[in-house]
């Protein structure tokens, strides 16, 4: 039973190898780190067997007067095992976890730093061209209306022309946004991943302290020295042995302060080196809140003109002349144009709120 017991003990790390891949493993980076991990760790899961040749000295028993000298070669085979060598194995395991951990989530926050000042780009581009494709057939309509007053003779060449270029104007507008929105789009980042953004940068600094710590556990094993040792000895006959061995470096007494000493300065790193993808993430909110300053301004002030043409058609509608119906013309198309300025600034502000951290 105990030898039974030993022999699980010994081969379960190697056999957990045959096991199915899970649906984590399918990511490229955390796969190669785990088998990384798991070739190292398995050379110390398992028993090592050692083969040795000798040869004994000759030895003189002085004090039996019948002893002679013997000498003669010897060959040893030994199977050895270190439990301590099994806690290394592991301890390189939860290593490779801990940084399969750490660059899910970097990679998680690098989508959205990759697409850096862009962020709000796509959700603003997409609101403006929705809007324009919905009041493109208010536009032909107004066209429409003026040319048929040209063919009365109530209107001049030149204003058909004029509103005719304006529509021009807005279709150039839609086919430029629908070609940029082709390639915003490769790149958009999740609208969720906002929400989560300031949770996710905790856990990648604690992940990365996290494989820090792990790398001191394996560390720590490392004074010590645990070996168990059987096998067969054979000269003019063969007989079996065993030892057990012992030891430990005094070194280790002094290794804990040194591993502490290593993540309180890899914690300071993450805070200071700006190639950290924590680091990078706080200069984009920076940024994020920079553009908002900025951008609050100009949608109050696109707000103010808008109303102030809207009142201007507005009051151009009560006017009966010719004249007076080109004007109304040319300013429902200056108020649609200008509307879409606004919703393209509206939505810019909206996507690009979260990503400025705690801004009310």
């Amino acid at each position: 039973m105990s030898t039974r017991l030993v022999l699980c003990t010994v081969l379960a790390p190697l056999l957990a190898t045959a096991g199915p891949a899970t649906a984590d493993d399918r990511d490229a980076t955390c796969e190669r780190l785990r088998a990384e991990g798991r070739a190292e760790a398995l050379t110390l899961y398992a028993p090592r067997i050692q083969v040795e040749g000798a040869r004994v000295p000759g030895v003189l028993q002085i004090q039996d007067p019948s002893a002679v000298v013997t000498e003669g070669y010897q060959v040893r085979a030994a199977i050895t095992f270190s439990p301590v060598d099994a806690l290394k194995g592991r301890a390189i395991e939860r290593i490779a976890e801990a940084e399969c951990t750490r660059e899910q989530l970097a990679g998680e926050l690098a989508d959205v730093i990759a697409v850096g000042s862009g962020l709000g780009i796509t959700e603003a581009t997409r609101a403006e061209l929705a809007y324009l494709e919905e009041h493109l057939a208010d536009i032909d309509a107004i066209v429409a209306e003026v040319s048929a007053r040209f063919a009365a003779q109530r209107a001049t060449a030149v204003e058909v022309d004029d509103v005719r270029g304006r529509r021009s104007s807005i279709v150039v507008r839609m086919a430029e946004l629908r070609a940029s929105l082709a390639t915003l789009e490769v790149v958009e980042v999740e609208p969720e991943m906002a929400a989560s953004l300031s949770s996710l940068a905790g856990k990648y600094r604690d992940a990365s302290i996290a494989v820090q710590e792990r790398r001191g556990d394996l560390r720590a094993l490392s004074p010590w020295r645990v070996e168990i040792r059987g096998g067969l000895a054979a000269a003019d006959g063969a007989d079996w042995f065993a030892v057990v061995e012992l030891g430990y470096s005094f070194g280790g007494l002094f290794q804990g302060s040194a591993n502490r000493r290593a993540a309180a300065a890899r914690a300071k790193e993450l805070d200071q080196d700006d190639r950290e993808v924590g680091t990078r993430l706080q200069q984009l909110q920076t940024v994020m809140r920079r553009s908002l300053e900025a951008l609050e301004p100009a949608q109050a002030a696109l707000e103010d003109e808008v109303a102030s043409l809207r009142a201007e058609r507005d009051r151009v509608r009560t006017l009966e002349s010719d004249s007076a119906r080109h004007l109304l013309a040319r300013l429902e198309i200056d108020v649609v144009v200008l509307e879409a300025r606004r919703v393209y600034t509206a939505a810019l502000l909206t996507a690009r709120r979260p990503y400025a951290g705690d801004v009310k």
